[in-house]
């Protein structure tokens, strides 16, 4: 066993469905924004979200010169508020906005999310390696805004000793200095340590860029074909730093490894 658990979040520790190109969901978010006197037709409101948001991500890789950053969607809500393309007067003053894009960003959120729940076995794992004497860590790509709230809602954040989500660094896996900044602010050893998820992509590629173990959980279920070339282009050649797979997506096989 090691001492130090790593976990993605979604796909990993919870199953999570959006779908952010639903009519309704922009239907409502332009009807939202309408309370506050901010006028959008619903296909208007999509396109400029999804504008701002490249613009943005585009400005921000060339900032920090990298190539997977990661925006705050709370400052793409509030310039959508303050730039609308027409506007009708209202009553009402935003009196924190701070309050007003929380409540707004994660009435996006639960418009557009389809399905929320914790896989079977999480809790009882967590807990386990709590017991243990083990320290849990959870690296998400996501926004703090909403997933915060969906981590408590989950019952999983009392278990987790630190938490590092990519929307507060401005990059995202994977980017390894993601993952190097939680292994240099916790002081853990590599060799004490493992990076979980089910993303090859992000979550394996980031632990072998560290020159650290990972455990690929393929919740998926990939056939085997397609789990063994998204593991290759993964490991790029590294095999030194290839993953412990689990199949079959038990969490609970993590402990016997």
């Amino acid at each position: 066993m090691y001492q130090n658990y790593i976990f993605d979040f979604y796909g990993t520790l919870v199953d999570i469905h959006t779908d952010e190109e639903r009519p309704a969901l922009w239907k409502q978010m332009s009807q939202l924004y309408s309370v506050y006197g901010a006028d959008y037709d619903p296909e208007q409101l999509k396109k400029a979200f999804y504008e701002q948001c490249r613009d943005a991500e585009d400005a921000l890789q060339s900032e920090m010169n990298i190539s997977y950053a990661e925006i705050d969607l709370a400052k793409i809500f509030i310039f959508l508020l303050k730039h609308a393309p027409k506007y009708h007067q209202v009553q009402h003053t935003i009196l924190d906005m701070n309050e007003w894009v929380y409540g707004t960003a994660n009435t996006f959120r639960i418009l557009s999310r389809t399905e929320l729940k914790t896989y079977p076995y999480t809790i009882q794992v967590l807990k386990r390696l709590k017991r243990l004497g083990c320290h849990v860590f959870i690296l998400s790509n996501a926004q703090r805004i909403f997933t915060m709230p969906e981590m408590e809602q989950s019952g999983i954040l009392s278990y987790a000793d630190g938490v590092y989500i990519s929307s507060d660094y401005r990059m995202k896996k994977p980017e390894s200095e993601f993952l190097a900044e939680l292994l240099n602010q916790e002081r853990l050893k590599k060799d004490e340590s493992v990076m979980i998820g089910n993303d090859c992509q992000s979550d394996i590629a980031s632990a072998v860029s560290n020159q650290m173990h990972s455990i690929f959980l393929d919740t998926a279920k990939h056939d085997e074909t397609e789990r063994n070339e998204m593991i290759s282009a993964a490991v790029h050649g590294h095999s030194a730093w290839m993953p412990d797979v689990i199949a079959d997506g038990d969490i609970r096989k993590i402990l016997r490894i």
